[in-house]
């Protein structure tokens, strides 16, 4: 995997969050006051776009089927279903970089 500059700090204050696209393949950045946090814009369940659901604390729900992902680590509470992608996230100066 290699680090991919995405955006700058200044284009994803606190409490927002930014769609971005690299490769082909859809992220979703999420600003909250734990930090910076990057996962897959598309639910590996149903294809939804959980990367626009409601964040509480260290989980973002899927606003297709309701089913809450662990930010940490794509974890949750169905069986037999993949992960959420979560990609590793640094900040360069200015610039916000991705491990994808």
């Amino acid at each position: 995997m290699n680090w991919h500059k995405v955006t700058t700090i200044r284009d994803i204050p606190q409490g927002t969050r930014k769609h971005v696209t690299l490769a082909g393949h859809e992220y979703m950045l999420l600003h909250t006051k734990e930090g910076i946090w990057c996962i897959d814009h598309r639910c590996p369940h149903a294809d939804g776009a959980v990367g626009d659901g409601m964040i509480l604390g260290q989980n973002i729900t899927c606003p297709l089927h309701k089913w809450r992902f662990d930010l940490c680590d794509g974890s949750h509470a169905h069986a037999g279903t993949k992960l959420l992608g979560v990609y590793q996230v640094k900040v360069e100066g200015e610039d916000v970089l991705i491990e994808a």
